[in-house]
């Protein structure tokens, strides 16, 4: 299967980080196609999807709202690395899903 897919779930006051998609394996990069994050909390928040801890797609998330991106071009991770989101801020609650696809190099 070629398709991947992570969920996550940032429940904490300050800086937080949440592993979405794990390292695919040797020689095998994972694309982000799309990303949705929900912030239930009242105050504004900036999230960082990540490739590993290299930052690669900001996304400002307003208070009691969300954000949904479909990448024209596929988001590209690094070979065997794992995909994370990264709270800046302080939020009680942060829902995060991605989706996209594993290819060789």
């Amino acid at each position: 299967e070629d398709i991947s897919s992570g969920q996550g779930t940032i429940s904490s006051s300050g800086l937080g980080t949440v592993q979405l998609i794990a390292a695919a394996g040797a020689g095998i990069k994972t694309y982000l196609t799309d990303a949705t994050i929900g912030n239930s909390s009242g105050t504004f928040i900036m999230v960082n999807l990540t490739d590993g801890t290299t930052k690669k797609w900001t996304f400002p998330v307003p208070s009691l709202g969300g954000v949904t991106a479909h990448f024209k071009t596929p988001l590209p991770g690094s070979a065997n690395t794992y995909w994370a989101a990264e709270a800046t801020g302080s939020a009680s609650s942060l829902a995060i899903s991605v989706a996209g696809f594993k290819s060789k190099i």
